[in-house]
């Protein structure tokens, strides 16, 4: 029993079991009752509520949590607008029976945001603050189920409802209903009445008008408007057709709820929001020379937020993935540290103005820190959504940024990169070096000698006394032999390379229609890099060029290497880049390690569409004539390959053949003639029998094995499965991911060219040695696999390793904050 009476208008009601309390708060079942009774014995009582009666009052201590037992009860708040001195109503609500009064007030401010009084006749069970409290201290866990958190975190990220209090988003957050909509599907229809608002949580959505008009919403936007208000009788008729252009999570609001717990009502802020977007993106030099119709688009691609706290969107030496753009009336602060770790001076930045376009080229690192002010805008548009408005548009985006790249002057032309398709999500080639003119001339000796053939052969068959035309017809052959060699070695010439990215060394040697060999190594296994030349090579500028891992087996050697001094410059200034990229992650986990702890956590999409499946324009004929065999079967995060079917054919031909002639002796039986003599008959066809069946086993089990052999990466290690047919044996073979140091893919014959099929070499550090993926179908799509597999499973270790280093720092800091609080 509570000592002092909330109200002295309330009637003490009859002490009420345990029990009844479980029932009206039934996310309390898994605490133990025993808990329950001390901590709520003395701190709870029911009360009976006389009509009109006030269960709080606006800005008054919050001493009590109520929940309602019987009858409506009505919460709002009376304030001034302006100067006016105008009074207005919001964070209006009406309840009843198991709602909770006072629970929000109690988590999210520090005195009652609203008035509450009963609209009939009821009762409530009067629970204290304290007791709540020591609950919580307990049993963290409650806090959680007190309130609609997780929508409310993600409320208080969209720019139409984040600037509002806490109370009023858990007010919108307990309106929320969430809703799925599949891509292609109507949200609504021209015509309709539409009761509720819609908030895109992730998701993109097209707006027809009925005027013509369109437009494209994105994450944060909002949807459901009227644009002429409501009708006489109140009704809210659209005036467009919402349709979901993918798979789209939304947050519905009634629209009476929201006006009535906001204030004002959303149609007028919600579209002036999209005419924002549209025009700020617009008017941004990174995109002036955009067609309208691309910028139109484009705020269906971009997520807009709201940052209720600072936040930094980007770290200084991280590889940033989106495009950001300060919106106006929002600052923020651009800080740096000098190449000694010295911060330098930090600059405020008022909007609109934008950072790390280059991040719409690929995963570039950044020069600065960008840290978002508290109650600032923002867009952001994700170089993959960017991708995707490119694919809609059917051109290339990319050639039409504004987009200085001063720190990578090395990066080949745009249209050039398309052309290696084993390049990774946000992977640039910073640098592409061929062999020195010395190489080219080496392999045009053969068309060298076939043209000084041919004039010689000419200058012959000039100064001969009786010229006949047919004695020019060898010469023409010989022309056409000499061409072709020429035309092969150039082709030859340029198909050998070595390719520096901002993530690996990459060295290809291909022979046309022959063979095929690339091998790989990534930045971070990069240990040296060596030059070796002779006397020729110093005075003409070429030599090998030798890169060393840490694989015993890890070297990548490329001879008549020219320009080696830049190239081994470039190499070593993008590891460096990576490891600063691995410096922003550690520092970007603290930040939000730290956030979490304050409260302070902002999880937001990140993408509009992303997981969304992109059909690719067409296939090219070296995935055609791979017979389907370049995407394996998947198992979860598995992907298995089996040998390509050539291998059988060494192994099962004697057995065939074995088949074939005892199909060919069957077929001479059924004729009358007898080229064995009759007596041996009945041996010839045990003897055929036996051989047939022992074939056919032969061939069962080569067949069933090569089925059991197979090749497996996950999102952890690479595996070798080798499985005897019938169970009788197995032994499997694994290395983890981060063990790789290297790469290497080989088509070494014309026959594996043709059919499209090779090894794959994955080169470790390890005892374990060298995995071979043998004669595996598209080798070229096996080895970009691996490295795609590789490169997450070492983002995920780098973000593991940050937050392994930061996760004592919050602890640290939190100690630190309770000891720095003032005296009393």
């Amino acid at each position: 029993m509570i000592g002092r009476l909330p109200n002295d208008q309330f009637i003490p009601g009859n002490p009420i079991d345990i029990q009844v309390l479980i029932a009206h708060l039934n996310f309390l079942g898994d605490i133990p009752p025993d808990d329950l009774k001390e901590i709520f014995a003395e701190s709870m009582t029911p009360y009976t509520v006389p009509v009109r009666t006030k269960l709080f009052t606006q800005d008054t201590p919050v001493d009590y949590v109520y929940i309602v037992l019987e009858g409506n009860f009505q919460q709002a708040r009376i304030e001034r607008v302006g100067g006016s001195g105008a009074l207005r109503q919001r964070l209006e609500r009406k309840v009843g029976p198991a709602a909770i009064l006072g629970v929000q007030d109690f988590l999210f401010a520090d005195s009652y945001r609203t008035t509450a009084r009963a609209l009939e006749t009821g009762s409530v069970l009067a629970i204290t603050t304290a007791a709540l409290n020591r609950l919580i201290f307990r049993h963290p866990q409650v806090r959680a189920r007190l309130a609609p958190l997780e929508i409310i975190n993600r409320l208080r990220t969209m720019p139409l409802v984040g600037p509002q209090e806490g109370v009023a988003l858990c007010f919108l957050a307990e309106s929320v209903e969430p809703r799925g909509v599949a891509g292609g599907e109507d949200i609504y229809r021209s015509g309709d009445e539409q009761e509720h608002i819609f908030l895109i949580d992730r998701g993109q959505v097209l707006l027809e008008w009925d005027d013509g008009s369109d437009d494209w919403l994105g994450n944060g936007a909002m949807l459901g408007l009227a644009k002429n208000g409501a009708t006489i009788d109140g009704s809210r008729i659209m005036t467009h057709r919402a349709r979901a252009k993918s798979n789209v999570q939304l947050l519905a609001i009634p629209h009476a709820a929201y006006t009535s717990i906001v204030g004002q009502p959303p149609d007028g802020p919600g579209l002036e929001a999209m005419d924002l977007r549209e025009d700020v993106l617009s008017r941004l030099l990174v995109f002036s020379s955009f067609k309208p119709d691309y910028d139109h688009h484009m705020t269906g691609f971009v997520s807009h937020y709201y940052f209720p706290y600072s936040h930094v969107v980007i770290q200084q030496g991280e590889e940033s993935d989106s495009l950001w753009v300060l919106m106006p009336g929002s600052r923020a602060a651009i800080s740096a540290n000098d190449k000694d770790g010295v911060k330098l001076l930090t600059t405020p930045c008022d909007g609109p103005a934008y950072f790390a376009e280059s991040a719409l080229l690929g995963l570039i690192p950044q020069d600065s820190t960008i840290e978002a002010a508290a109650g600032s805008e923002w867009l952001r548009l994700h170089w993959r959504d960017f991708e995707r408005l490119a694919r809609l548009e059917k051109t290339n985006l990319r050639e039409d940024l504004v987009v200085d790249l001063q720190r990578q002057e090395h990066v080949v032309q745009r249209e050039q990169r398309e052309r290696y398709a084993w390049l990774q999500p946000g992977e640039l080639i910073i640098i592409l070096s061929r062999r020195h003119w010395i190489a080219y001339l080496r392999k045009g000796v053969p068309a060298f000698i076939a043209f000084a053939v041919l004039m010689a052969g000419a200058i012959f068959v000039t100064f001969m006394p009786s010229f006949q035309w047919w004695m020019a017809i060898p010469l023409f052959f010989l022309a056409f032999i000499a061409f072709a060699l020429f035309v092969w070695g150039t082709i030859d010439y340029f198909n050998d390379w070595v390719v520096v990215t901002n993530r690996r060394v990459v060295h290809q040697e291909k022979v046309l229609f022959i063979n095929e060999w690339r091998k790989e190594a990534p930045l971070e296994q990069i240990q040296n890099v060596n030059f070796e030349t002779n006397f020729i090579g110093r005075w003409l500028n070429f030599g090998t060029m030798v890169i060393q891992t840490a694989s015993t087996s890890g070297t990548i050697s490329f001879d008549y290497t020219t320009h080696f001094e830049e190239l081994r410059r470039i190499i070593n200034a993008q590891r460096e880049q990576r490891q600063l990229h691995s410096k922003a992650q550690s520092k970007l986990a603290i930040h939000r390690m730290l956030e979490a702890r304050l409260g302070q956590s902002i999880d937001v999409p990140s993408q509009v569409l992303k997981g969304e499946q992109v059909i690719s324009s067409g296939a090219s004929w070296n995935e055609r004539r791979s017979n389907g065999t370049i995407l394996p079967p998947e198992k979860g995060d598995r992907i298995i390959w089996r040998r390509h079917w050539m291998v059988l054919i060494p192994k099962v031909w004697l057995s065939i053949l074995v088949l074939g002639i005892w199909f060919f002796l069957t077929l001479l039986a059924l004729f009358p003639i007898e080229i064995v003599d009759p007596r041996f008959h009945t041996l010839l066809i045990v003897v055929g029998l036996v051989m047939t069946l022992g074939a056919l086993a032969r061939v069962l089990w080569v067949v069933v094995n090569w089925h059991n052999d197979t090749y497996e990466v996950t999102d952890d290690e690479i595996a070798h499965v080798e499985k005897l047919p019938f169970a009788l044996a197995e032994n499997r073979k694994s290395a983890g991911l981060g063990r790789l140091q290297n790469v290497e893919m080989r088509v070494p014959s014309p026959m594996h060219w043709l059919l499209n099929y090779g090894d794959v070499k994955c080169q470790t550090a390890a005892e374990e040695g060298d995995f071979i993926f043998d004669s595996v179908p598209d080798p070229r799509a096996v080895a970009e696999e691996i490295q795609t597999r590789m490169e997450r499973y070492r983002r995920r270790e780098e973000s593991f390793a940050a937050h392994k280093r930061a996760e004592e720092l919050p602890d640290w800091f939190e100690v630190y904050r309770s000891l720095d609080q003032e005296p009393v």
